[in-house]
């Protein structure tokens, strides 16, 4: 690597040290110059170690005054930021404003402006991991409130093996590789959960033009096969009385509790976790009866959310829920926690069907159940997907189950 003196580190330089040379010194990093990687040393060395630990700190702070520089204009009531960039071939001082009076959104916003100013390869090289971490969870601080639990939660795990100032641009495969590893040996079956996340900060960056490209992530873990599904109504009946009985069901408090409603919705529209965790009273109309899942402001995605009609039995419990309600969620918990809080309800009930499910039941288990029913009930396959989103092809791959009391009444049906 080629060596260079220099007194003007750039935004980019980084593990500066003190390096002896005989009995004097001189202070030594890594830098980013004219396209290439390189080391940079001071021209002159100093006598004394102290004075040079004192250049190193000076050094220290000019490279980070080189980065971009975020700042309140009084005078145009915003925060403004202040980086360089070559113009013309010179290296000049770039001012603009980042319209908003938010400090953290400004901080967040910067690496964005830049790159819309057309300096986004400098802005983007520099852009760290923590960063686009910290924009992932701003864009979802008005989830449910366990919800953004867990999401800091997890950050954090990631924050922890990846370290919060590791440049996306330096993740390798190899990185992937070991975190996956990582999280089969601590955390077992929720690796799924974790691997994906990981990838939607990763790609929420790319969108909101924090960073040019995704890392090369190589395929997750597999999820496991979970192709049981409820073959009795019976079963989504106990399921909900066993609900009212809880601590804090219907039959204690007088109001009807999550789970209750979750299992309602799930039955009756056969939707994934995703659907119910972000929905909102608003979107829910007892004029059309209809629930419209795809969240306000969200574009449509391959996974679609589709605006469901409302059952006669639903609509009577959304408008009780709707009276009851504390919040402008339909579900102040987490799917994904009521789905957990069930099971441990099943393998404590009394019901010896119901304790013999419990470790088998999971949330596409309703979604496997409503979709075959209606299949069974001779609904076409089209109709089915535009209610539950889905293509007919995936829903016949995937979702629509057989029992043979099912073939047995097409065989008796036909007459020789």
């Amino acid at each position: 690597m080629k060596t260079l003196n220099s007194n003007s580190p750039t935004e980019f330089a980084k593990g500066f040290r003190v390096v002896q040379i005989k009995n004097r010194h001189v202070v030594r990093w890594l830098d980013h110059v004219d396209g290439e990687d390189v080391v940079c040393e001071t021209p002159h060395m100093k006598n004394a170690r102290e004075e040079a630990d004192l250049l190193k700190r000076k050094l220290e702070q000019k490279a980070a005054n080189a980065g971009p520089q975020v700042y309140w204009e009084p005078s145009k009531n915003s925060y403004h930021v202040k980086f360089y960039g070559e113009v013309g071939g010179k290296r000049k001082q770039i001012r603009t404003s980042l319209s908003t009076k938010d400090p953290d959104v400004a901080a967040l916003n910067v690496p964005r402006k830049i790159a819309e100013l057309g300096f986004a390869g400098e802005a983007r090289t520099q852009v760290t991991f923590g960063a686009i971490v910290k924009d992932y969870l701003h864009q979802r601080r008005d989830r449910p409130q366990t919800t953004v639990v867990t999401y800091h939660w997890l950050a954090q795990h990631f924050l922890q093996f990846f370290t919060g100032n590791k440049p996306v641009s330096s993740f390798t495969s190899d990185d992937f590789h070991n975190f996956i590893a990582d999280c089969e040996r601590r955390c077992g079956g929720s690796v799924q959960n974790r691997y994906a996340m990981l990838k939607s900060i990763f790609k929420q960056a790319q969108k909101r033009g924090l960073i040019k490209d995704v890392p090369d992530m190589p395929d997750g873990p597999k999820q496991k096969e979970r192709s049981y599904w409820l073959a009795s109504r019976e079963q989504i009946t106990k399921m909900i009385k066993l609900a009212e009985t809880l601590e804090n069901g219907s039959k204690n408090t007088g109001k009807l509790s999550d789970l209750e409603l979750y299992l309602w919705l799930a039955s009756y529209t056969g939707g994934r976790l995703s659907f119910y965790r972000d929905l909102l009273w608003e979107r829910v109309d007892f004029d059309l009866r209809q629930i419209n899942f795809l969240p306000v402001g969200k574009a449509q995605t391959t996974k679609k959310r589709p605006v469901a009609p409302m059952a006669d039995p639903l609509a009577e419990v959304l408008q009780r829920a709707y009276a009851e309600r504390t919040s402008e969620f339909v579900l102040n918990q987490t799917p994904a926690w009521l789905m957990k809080k069930l099971r441990r309800a099943l393998k404590t009930s009394a019901d010896p069907e119901l304790r013999a499910i419990s470790s088998k039941v999971h949330s596409h288990a309703f979604r496997r159940a409503f979709i075959t029913w209606a299949l069974v009930e001779g609904h076409p396959a089209w109709l089915i997907a535009q209610i539950v989103g889905n293509t007919p092809q995936q829903i016949f791959a995937t979702y629509a189950q057989y029992q043979s009391d099912q073939g047995l009444t097409v065989v008796n049906s036909i007459k020789l």
